[in-house]
């Protein structure tokens, strides 16, 4: 853990702010584009090949997310950053996926960081950097690699379930960071579990010779989640608190939900920890 952090921190160090520079691994992911476009009569989806393709959804009346994978691709991100008129600082961050989970207010838009968690087919927790900027009408959001917690949002869009397409960008800003907020709970539950399971072993007797090294991981793990986890506190408290008109009163109520759900999950992160 400790290497890696070092390493993103080497290849910023020296450069001026702003400096758009990629600070992970995934060298060799592609990049991959998508665009819905929907209001509450009609949508699109489309796979771009080439950044530029999604200029012409920023002057449309309808609700715009373009998913951007792939930050390895610093010019394609600048291209997009100059048409929206991103600050060169937000560009910076986007890239750097050593990024604490946290909001910044611009005149025209919101930017948000979060953590992105879920389990592996080898149940490995992945941790991944996911950044969104919501704008009047649109939303960006900018993963490392393919793979997300989203498909649930893609679906509702295409098949209008629920509210998404009759609401505006907040309240997609909104289900894409519930959505993240709902795996969240995935990965406690999992946790739950790999308590027991040592609580079953040790109570029974039955232990091996790696248990310490197995609780040490296990409370590595905890700990992995909770600073990726409890930031995202104060994140929904400045989006009610604040007064920018991108985000309506209505949809207040919706982000408080996701504070709750938030406030269970990290209760249960505390509990887990002291139990280890």
């Amino acid at each position: 853990m400790a290497k890696t952090r070092t390493n993103n921190y080497k290849k910023k160090a020296g450069q001026a702010p702003g400096s758009i520079i990629y600070t992970g691994k995934k060298e060799s992911q592609e990049l991959f584009i998508e665009a819905f476009d929907y209001n509450n009569e009609q949508y699109t989806e489309n796979h771009l090949s080439d950044v530029e393709d999604s200029f012409k959804f920023k002057s449309t009346n309808s609700t715009t997310w373009v998913n951007l994978n792939g930050l390895r691709h610093v010019k394609e991100i600048e291209k997009l950053g100059i048409h929206y008129k991103l600050h060169p600082l937000v560009l910076e961050d986007i890239v750097n996926i050593s990024q604490r989970p946290k909001i910044d207010e611009y005149t025209d838009y919101l930017f948000v960081v979060l953590k992105m968690l879920y389990y592996d087919k080898n149940e490995d927790i992945v941790l991944e950097q996911v950044s969104f900027v919501l704008g009047k009408n649109y939303v960006l959001s900018f993963q490392e690699s393919e793979g997300d917690v989203f498909d649930a949002v893609r679906n509702r869009i295409r098949h209008a379930k629920g509210r998404i397409r009759n609401m505006e960008s907040d309240y997609l800003l909104y289900v894409l960071i519930d959505a993240v907020v709902d795996y969240y709970f995935n990965i406690i539950e999992v946790l739950g579990d790999k308590i027991e399971d040592f609580e079953t072993e040790i109570f029974s007797g039955n232990t091996n010779e790696d248990v310490n090294k197995n609780i040490q991981d296990l409370k590595r793990e905890i700990l992995r989640v909770r600073r990726a986890i409890f930031p995202l506190r104060e994140i929904l408290n400045r989006i009610e608190k604040n007064e920018s008109e991108l985000i309506q009163r209505k949809t207040i109520t919706y982000f408080r939900d996701i504070y709750d759900h938030l406030i269970q999950v990290s209760e249960n992160i505390d509990i887990y920890r002291e139990m280890t």
